[in-house]
Order: structure tokens, then C-alpha cells, then sequence
């Protein structure tokens, strides 16, 4: 039975829609990061968006 997302994606045309496939058929899971220390600790990358003035 599948019981959470299979990816960081929603979008099935995206690379990252199946990230997780392959941990969940071997059974084995993953904890998502909630605080802002361990999200930014974890980060791959950031996406900073700054309004133009």
C-alpha cells in the first residue's frame, strides 16, 4: 500500500517525482526536516526570490 508521496514533486513529467520509489519498495523510511535549523542544514541548494524595487 502506498502511503505518502513518491517524490518532492507532485508532477509526474518531473525528474524528482519518484525520488523516494525506490526506499519505499525496500521498506525503508525517511524523516522530513521541520525546524528551520535542520531544513537549511539539509538544503541541497536554496531559492532566494527578492522583489525588484
Amino acid at each position: 500500500m502506498l502511503n505518502g508521496a513518491l517524490g518532492q514533486s507532485g508532477n509526474p513529467f518531473s525528474p524528482h517525482y519518484d525520488d523516494f520509489l525506490s526506499m519505499m519498495r525496500r521498506g525503508e523510511e525517511w524523516n522530513v526536516p521541520f525546524s528551520r535549523a535542520k531544513v537549511y542544514a539539509k538544503r541541497a541548494s536554496l531559492l532566494r526570490l527578492v522583489p525588484k524595487h
